[in-house]
């Protein structure tokens, strides 16, 4: 049991309060310094935040490298997204990954961010790589990803792309549009086919301008899509945050980090918390979620109720699985973190067990 708490829920923070789970599931919440009885294991918070861990649905490196470090940082599941490769190199990959072992935060699946991007969008990504969409060549990985490929990244600005999407979603996984020039017609289009998410909006996109809105405006406007947003102040400008926040729908909002911290890139180097190639191209950040959510909650000026979701329940709900991970509840697991007022993390809980625990000094 964790008391003397300042508890995270969806609408509200309690003080004092207290979380009991056992057998991994948390199994009741309370307010006050009333607690069950014959409670073997007490955790004094000692009116530090108690909320449900975040999920990082865009990040990369190794599974087993995420599984270690990512519970130091507030985070208990996360989406192991891939770089774009070669046909035959990404299948490797995918079946190297599919058989690692969580030793910490848990794997909730892939993201393949790539191959079926356009080149004039690649970024960091290697454009040598693309290809066009294929729904053949799509067939053949998710056979390697054995069922744990979640999210494909596609660009949406061709024709071609629309079968893709369509044929991404009547398998259940979640069609992404992102390193794209697609115009707002498009845009929409690839959104109308089952493209309801954007791959970090605004970076790797148009610009929005008076006569083109592009497709960042195409998903900043349907209120059904959802969008991931890199709040590291950097990748977007606080002031563009800040507008997000106020157009879309609270639990539209995802927040990633698309950090390459744990990730072989090589050529990188990290300089003011942004990771870069040799030729100045950013690669990624290394950013965490918990620190993204103290972001938003100062650009946005919104409370830590409401911004913890977006790195929480939110992305639990795009995933499909809500219904047991993303926020504190009776009967959901208990994937729980303690964090002070500075937002660092003091202890992290994956299934009720500890995974990480600050060292006092």
């Amino acid at each position: 049991m964790i008391y003397n708490a300042r508890l995270v829920r969806e609408t509200r923070i309690d003080f004092p309060a207290w979380v009991l789970s056992s057998g991994g599931i948390i199994r009741a919440m309370g307010t006050g310094t009333r607690y069950p009885a014959a409670v073997m294991c007490r955790i004094d918070a000692r009116g530090c935040f108690v909320g449900p861990g975040c999920i990082d649905l865009h990040v990369h490196g190794r599974r087993t490298r995420l599984s270690a470090a990512l519970p130091a940082t507030g985070t208990t599941a996360f989406v192991r997204s891939f770089f774009t490769a070669p046909a035959a190199e990404l299948a490797e990959r995918l079946r190297a990954e599919r058989s690692a072992e969580d030793n910490g935060a848990r794997c909730l699946g892939f993201h393949l961010e790539g191959p079926f991007l356009n080149a004039a969008m690649a970024g960091a990504q290697p454009s040598a790589a693309i290809r066009k969409p294929s729904v053949s060549l799509m067939r053949r990985l998710l056979a390697e990803g054995a069922g744990l490929v979640r999210m494909v990244t596609v660009s949406g600005d061709e024709p071609a792309a629309l079968p893709l999407i369509r044929f991404l979603r009547r398998q259940g996984i979640i069609a992404a549009i992102g390193h794209t020039t697609a115009s707002f017609e498009q845009a929409r289009r690839a959104i109308e086919s089952g493209a309801g998410h954007a791959t970090h909006i605004f970076n790797r996109m148009p610009a929005i301008s008076a006569r083109q809105p592009g497709a960042a405006a195409a998903f900043l406007n349907d209120p059904r899509a959802t969008l991931e947003l890199i709040a590291d102040g950097r990748h977007v400008h606080p002031a563009l945050l800040a507008l997000a926040g106020r157009l879309k729908a609270a639990d539209t909002i995802i927040l990633v980090s698309d950090s390459v911290r744990y990730a072989d890139v090589p050529g990188a180097r990290a300089r003011a918390g942004l990771w870069y190639l040799a030729d100045g191209t950013i690669a990624g950040s290394g950013l965490c979620l918990l620190r993204a959510v103290k972001n938003m909650v100062q650009f946005c000026n919104i409370p830590l109720y409401r911004a913890l979701p977006m790195a929480s329940l939110n992305p639990a709900r795009r995933l499909g699985c809500a219904q047991r991970t993303g926020s504190l509840a009776v009967g959901k697991d208990a994937d729980i973190i303690v964090f002070d007022a500075q937002y660092r993390v003091e202890l992290t809980m994956v299934t009720g067990k500890i995974v990480y625990q600050r060292k006092k000094r």
